[in-house]
């Protein structure tokens, strides 16, 4: 019993890791690029995060909304 519970938790530090740089293949290099790069430029100072400024609205961007549009950029 001890040992299929040492198994799942060795399973879930596998599942739980961060892609090592080698693993992470070009496409996806530029889409992490292009997210901290659309993060800068609609950085806002008012919220202390990435925002679209329309002209009378912040729309505060999540990590989802900047991946998504990093996607559509980079395809």
């Amino acid at each position: 019993m001890a040992r299929d519970d040492e198994n799942k938790r060795n399973k879930k530090k596998v599942l739980n890791q961060i892609p090592k740089e080698r693993n992470i293949n070009e496409e996806d290099a530029e889409i992490a690029k292009t997210v901290m790069e659309l993060y800068s430029k609609w950085y806002c100072n008012e919220h202390e995060r990435s925002c679209y400024v329309d002209l009378t609205r912040h729309i505060l961007l999540t990590t989802n909304h900047l991946s998504t549009w990093a996607r559509s950029i980079v395809s």
